[in-house]
């Protein structure tokens, strides 16, 4: 499934709100980079840069901002 810019963001931004448990924010955020990685070209890498500016936001937790990227690695095969 692609997904638009405005799309990402929008679902990034629910995800600030989201109170729920460590585990279950990074399982959306692993969900949406997923989704992201459907994406190709010039929409691929600006789908990552605001992925990547969401997770590293003062927002959320280091914690998941830590297991996000360390779940790179297992993507890492699409790029």
């Amino acid at each position: 499934m692609v997904i638009i810019v405005n799309s990402l963001r929008g679902q990034l931004m629910s995800l600030v709100n989201f109170s729920g448990t460590h585990k279950e924010q990074a399982d959306r955020h692993r969900q949406l980079l997923e989704v992201v990685l459907t994406n190709s070209g010039v929409e691929l890498v600006d789908m990552l840069k605001l992925f990547v500016e969401a997770i590293v936001n003062e927002h959320v937790s280091l914690v998941i901002s830590r297991q996000i990227l360390n779940d790179w690695k297992r993507f890492s095969h699409v790029l």
